[in-house]
């Protein structure tokens, strides 16, 4: 059983010309099938994120109203958003089309950066706009360009340094390195060799995620009561305040919840238990990847979020779909204004049919005062 071990991780890993049982074929076909499904994916998420993420960057720039302090945050998370959907999945496709370390290395390295930042700016952007509601004054009073610098640049610090950790051949430490699989990370596989950094990505990650929950809770409690104390007046406005509120909370928390939760509870198992015990838990190949793919989720779902949570937005995109696919169908040639056709076969300008109409109202009129 050893032996059969150690071959199929040869042909996995190192590429060694072992002539195989024909089970091990079995596995290379589904391997061959997953990749391709993978690559799928991955084009389509990077394709959505970054349409979706470029257009609402178009729709930032063009609308005056969104020019403030207070979007920094946002445009700063849809231009991170932005980059990871237009290199960080090109370099995964090429991950599961290549076996160079190096391309592995540097996937794994700039996904992690720019996933972690990204987390990172949605507990910036939930903190925010939690405490412009419960201290909207406080909130405008220290609303300035330092205070948001800091709040966008700080933050890049700890994901450059949990990226790049595992580039140093740290693993005696713990640190672990990333090895390959469809896609490139550290082995989600806990053991002494990754230990540290396993435990450092499940605490950052499982407090962000509980940051971003509380934040939410706290602004739909806020907006629930608000709508309590003016129902009587605004009961219309109300019903829909609590309905929007309702929406952006699920959709932020939800999809937060999707894509992060799987990854804390596999991380949290797998550390814990090594913690606890000192054994390793296995961890399916299939099911690991995609705990790690949902993480990425995020760059195709943020900018859907926005949209649908933000009235300006919303405007912009209709206006845009609706110069796209209907006014060509819609407008008329400003050629075709100069004549109105009254045969199917004859065109007659519309001069001419103006002057006439105007002729036969006078006539009937010159009629009407003969009688």
């Amino acid at each position: 059983m050893a032996l059969r071990v150690i071959q199929n991780e040869s042909l996995l890993w190192s590429g060694m010309t072992i002539n195989p049982p024909k089970a091990t074929l079995v596995v290379n076909e589904t391997l061959h099938v997953e990749q391709i499904i993978k690559i799928v994916i991955f084009s389509l998420i990077g394709i959505v994120g970054a349409v979706g993420n470029l257009f609402n960057l178009l729709a930032i720039y063009h609308s005056s109203a969104l020019w403030s302090l207070n979007n920094a945050i946002l445009i700063a998370l849809t231009t991170n958003d932005f980059f990871c959907a237009c290199i960080g999945f090109p370099l995964q496709i090429a991950t599961i089309l290549s076996r160079d370390q190096v391309i592995c290395d540097i996937q794994a390295m700039i996904v992690s950066l720019f996933n972690t930042y990204s987390l990172s700016l949605t507990v910036g952007l939930s903190i925010d706009r939690c405490y412009a509601v419960l201290a909207p004054y406080n909130y405008l009073r220290q609303s300035t360009r330092s205070k948001y610098a800091f709040l966008i640049i700080a933050p890049i610090f700890t994901p450059i340094t949990v990226s790049i950790l595992p580039l140093l051949n740290l693993e005696k430490f713990g640190f672990g390195n990333y090895v390959r699989a469809s896609s490139c990370w550290v082995s989600m596989i806990v053991d002494s060799t990754n230990i540290t950094i396993m435990t450092i990505a499940f605490v950052l990650i499982l407090i962000t995620t509980i940051i971003i929950l509380i934040c939410y809770v706290i602004l739909f409690y806020v907006a629930y009561n608000k709508t309590n104390r003016n129902h009587n007046n605004q009961s219309l406005a109300g019903s829909s305040s609590i309905k929007t509120s309702i929406r952006t909370v699920l959709l932020i928390v939800g999809t937060n919840i999707i894509c992060w939760i799987p990854f804390v509870i596999v991380v949290g198992t797998c550390v814990i238990r090594y913690l606890a015990y000192g054994t390793s838990l296995y961890i399916n190949k299939i099911f690991a990847d995609i705990v790690l793919d949902l993480s990425c989720c995020n760059v195709a779902l943020n900018p859907a979020i926005y949209l649908l949570t933000n009235g300006i937005l919303r405007r912009k995109f209709k206006k845009i779909f609706r110069n796209i696919f209907w006014r060509a169908s819609i407008e008329p040639c400003p050629r075709d204004l100069k004549y109105i056709s009254n045969d199917v076969s004859k065109a007659v300008p519309k001069s001419s049919v103006v002057q006439n109409h105007r002729v036969s109202i006078l006539t009937s009129q010159v009629h009407s005062s003969n009688q």
